[in-house]
């Protein structure tokens, strides 16, 4: 298969050689059709018949072999045909008799014009070619006809003795120009097109360099692009690793506890009721906790993929703040934390319930973290618009303002230091909220500072995009 460089090369080549050939046949035919050409060649007509009669107006016997030979050397270097017809019609003298036989003078219209401005006749013999002939008046009623192949004719002649080798010499020189400057412009254009697939074939290496856009619009485009692609593969594999090295190191505490408790259960290291209790009891905390983060993986990735299944129905948030109002008043009070509900006047919407108080949870659980005894929570709603408005507000440490994007990605915890508990958690539950609210067609954030605690916000439209299209369906039909 040729390559891309061959393909430009011979196309630039077969374009340039049919540009050239055409502009020579286009001036050919011009040449050919040029008015120049006919009346030059019908004045030299009319120029050597006027000379020729005026020379034989003077002689007294008109087939004598003088005066043909004046005629042969006129014809020659006129290159024109002459011939004389007596008053019978017959022809005594022909130049051109031998050279064109199929023109018979006998079948010329023989009229001629005693002006001095004789007009030239045209006449096509059959199946051949059209001639110019002109007519002028002898003595004794005789005849002058002076007559040539049209221009065409004779310039095909002309074409093939005289222009046939600087045309061939040109256009050879014009086809190897051809050559060369397609070679330059596919080599032009074919130079970014290789760096790329050196790019792409580092890339399928591990190697991901930074290519220097250059060539045409479309190829500097394309290189911009795949230095994005390569930055996005190079992100997402380092995303990769950092989520293996997050899950072994979330995994691998409670996976040495029971691993540790089971070998001590198992040497006979403990024996009594109260250490296998206990035991137990850490084995099973454990587990509950390594089940609860590949559930939290998997239900990230479904959402973040877009398969997770959204059993929509009416959902009354006000009902949704009270349950979760009502599910974290125990760990609140231990906590030493006020967990305070503001209800509004805001209609149900349309959404999964279970998620939605599933994204409270998270939010609930996180504020009630990081909020030191003797704070406060508060979950508030309100309607704005075609947009139902919820807000978790707390009175934390707060969030510094270059890591309030990050708390919404997998595995990142803020500093330890800032926590008002005991650190619990392993970094998904923000990101599994922010994928939820996404879900419904809504969006969460923080508005929080340093020192002045933290507003969890998260707005969800009334009515999703899929109901309204479920429901201008519905109306239609």
């Amino acid at each position: 298969m040729p390559s891309l460089r061959n393909r430009l090369w011979l196309s630039y080549a077969a374009l340039i050689g049919v540009l050239s050939l055409t502009v020579a046949v286009t001036l050919l035919w011009s040449l050919l059709r040029s008015p120049l050409l006919y009346r030059s060649t019908t004045q030299q007509l009319r120029l050597i018949s006027a000379l020729t009669a005026r020379r034989l107006q003077s002689q007294p016997d008109l087939q004598s072999e003088k005066i043909y030979r004046q005629l042969d050397l006129a014809a020659q270097e006129s290159d024109l045909r002459l011939a004389i017809i007596n008053p019978s019609g017959q022809v005594t003298y022909d130049s051109g008799a031998e050279q064109y036989p199929a023109l018979r003078l006998t079948d010329l219209t023989l009229s001629p014009v005693v002006q001095m401005d004789v007009p030239v006749r045209t006449f096509r013999v059959p199946q051949s070619r059209v001639w110019f002939y002109v007519l002028q008046p002898l003595p004794g009623d005789y005849i002058l006809v002076t007559t040539t192949p049209r221009p065409q004719q004779a310039l095909r002649g002309i074409l093939r003795d005289e222009m046939l080798g600087p045309l061939f010499f040109s256009g050879g020189l014009a086809l190897l120009l051809a050559f060369i400057f397609s070679a330059f412009m596919s080599r032009w254009i074919a130079r970014p097109l290789q760096q790329l697939a050196e790019g792409a074939r580092s890339m399928a290496k591990g190697q991901y360099p930074i290519l220097t856009p250059s060539g045409p619009r479309e190829i500097f485009d394309l290189t911009q692009s795949l230095n994005d692609l390569s930055q996005q593969v190079q992100t997402s594999q380092q995303a990769q690793r950092d989520l293996i090295g997050n899950i072994s190191h979330e995994l691998k505490t409670p996976i040495t506890a029971i691993q540790g408790f089971s070998q001590a259960i198992l040497v006979g290291t403990v024996t009594s009721p109260a250490a296998l209790q206990e035991a137990a009891t850490v084995m099973s905390v454990e587990s509950d906790r390594m089940h609860r983060l590949v559930s939290d993986l998997l239900t990230l990735t479904r959402l973040e993929g877009g398969i997770a299944d959204l059993h929509r129905a009416p959902v009354d948030l006000n009902a949704l703040i009270h349950h979760a109002q009502a599910r974290f008043s125990l760990q609140a009070r231990q906590s030493g934390v006020e967990l305070v509900v503001l209800s509004g006047a805001v209609p149900p919407i349309i959404g999964d319930g279970d998620r939605l108080s599933q994204v409270l949870a998270n939010l609930v659980d996180n504020a009630l973290k990081y909020t030191p005894p003797g704070g406060k929570i508060t979950l508030s709603i309100a309607a704005e618009g075609d947009w139902a408005i919820l807000r978790i507000t707390d009175t934390g440490p707060g969030i510094p303002a270059d890591e309030q994007e990050r708390i919404f990605e997998r595995f990142y915890q803020l500093d330890k230091s800032r926590r008002g508990g005991s650190g619990r958690g392993v970094g998904l539950g923000l990101p599994i909220a922010r994928e939820i609210v996404r879900a419904h067609s809504g969006s969460l954030w923080v508005e929080s500072s340093p020192g002045q605690g933290s507003i969890f916000v998260i707005k969800i439209p009334f009515v999703l995009p899929d109901d309204i299209t479920l429901n201008q369906k519905a109306n239609n039909a």
